[in-house]
C-alpha cells in the first residue's frame, strides 16, 4: 500500500511526535491524567492516534486502512 502524500506526512508527523514523547515522559500517551501528574499538551491526540494505530494493525476496517509494510515497521522500532 503507498499512502498519498499529505496522508504519509501526517502519519510521519504523528509518529515523530509519538517518538519525542516516549523518551521524555517514560510512557506512552494517555487519555486521562493520573493522580500523579496531568496530561501534556497534545497528549490527548497522541492518545487517540495511538489507539487507531493499534486498531489498523489489527486489521481493524472501521479505524482506518490497514497500515502499510513501512508503517508496521516503524512502530515495531
Amino acid at each position: 500500500m503507498v499512502l498519498g502524500g499529505s496522508e504519509e506526512q501526517a502519519w510521519e508527523h504523528c509518529y515523530q511526535q509519538v517518538a519525542k514523547f516516549l523518551p521524555q515522559h517514560g510512557r506512552l500517551p494517555r487519555v486521562a491524567p493520573s493522580s500523579q501528574a496531568p496530561l501534556s499538551p497534545g497528549e490527548k491526540e497522541l492518545f487517540h492516534w495511538c489507539y487507531r494505530q493499534r486498531r489498523r494493525w489489527k486489521g481493524q476496517r472501521h479505524m482506518g486502512a490497514p497500515l502499510a509494510p513501512e508503517q508496521q515497521v516503524a512502530l515495531q522500532a
